[in-house]
């Protein structure tokens, strides 16, 4: 019994891992998506960009949010599963 509980537990560390990694590869895309590029002195950044620099601690909160977000969907999905 106590192995299976590691596994499954091995498992959840994997998938936060995997969520983690993928939010962290989509995230400023994502940014990028909803808002337009921001216009400084003439030149065109990334909203994502800007964002980060900005104000680092709110990105690394939209982040969270984000990895949360996604998170949610994939339990969603395996409650669906399950039914």
């Amino acid at each position: 019994k106590y192995k299976f509980n590691e596994e499954i537990y091995e498992s959840y560390e994997a998938l936060e891992k995997a969520i983690s990694d993928f939010a962290a590869d989509t995230y400023d895309d994502f940014l990028d998506d909803c808002y337009e590029e921001v216009v400084v002195g003439g030149f065109a950044y990334p909203y994502s960009m800007v964002f980060r620099s900005v104000d680092e601690i709110a990105y690394r909160c939209g982040l969270s949010d984000y990895e949360d977000y996604l998170f949610q969907d994939v339990e969603e999905i395996e409650d669906d599963e399950d039914e």
